[in-house]
């Protein structure tokens, strides 16, 4: 995964595992989309679709998966002058 995917700090309230750890929502039993916004700090994320599964692990605990299932938001290409843009 290129280093410019890293994690929000704070959980958005529109991912699953909002739901779950604060809403009383149960598990996901499979993986659902969602925005890649809601997990990732990066401007572009709000073109991507990720997979997130969610399960409580403990009190006030949660794992999630994300997947990532287009191979283009993962991508690094080469600008003009051979650089890799990321």
């Amino acid at each position: 995964m290129p280093d410019k995917w890293f994690p929000r700090e704070i959980l958005d309230a529109e991912s699953f595992a909002f739901g779950v750890l604060h809403g009383g929502k149960a598990d996901d039993p499979m993986p659902r989309k969602i925005g890649a916004e809601a997990w990732f700090d990066r401007w572009e994320a709000e073109r991507f679709e990720v997979q997130e599964q969610t399960m409580r692990t403990g009190d006030g605990e949660v794992l999630s998966l994300i997947l990532i299932s287009d191979m283009h938001m993962i991508e690094e290409k080469n600008d003009r002058r051979g650089w890799k843009v990321r």
